[in-house]
């Protein structure tokens, strides 16, 4: 339904006809992939992703932490992994 509205509101029909090529490819192409298979999927790279959600989080508090501290940027992300060890 959101996809449809979309494709209401786009004024251009290159764009319109590639968005609907693309979808009727990913029936065509995917359409053997089940709930099962896509549920697998994400448990098999889970960690992966918050790993490094987690290390972009640290990423952004590192840079946002630099200009209230003498410490820099690599000794604020060594500060947080001595803590994260200890919890």
């Amino acid at each position: 339904m959101v996809l449809t509205s979309y494709l209401e509101k786009l004024s251009d029909n290159k764009t319109e006809e590639n968005i609907i090529d693309l979808i009727q490819k990913s029936y065509t192409d995917y359409n053997g992939i089940n709930d099962d298979d896509i549920n697998r999927l994400r448990l098999k790279h889970r960690l992966k992703v918050i790993q490094s959600m987690g290390e972009a989080l640290l990423q952004s508090a590192a840079k946002n932490t630099v200009k209230y501290t003498q410490f820099d940027e690599q000794q604020i992300k060594n500060i947080f992994y001595v803590f994260k060890v200890k919890i």
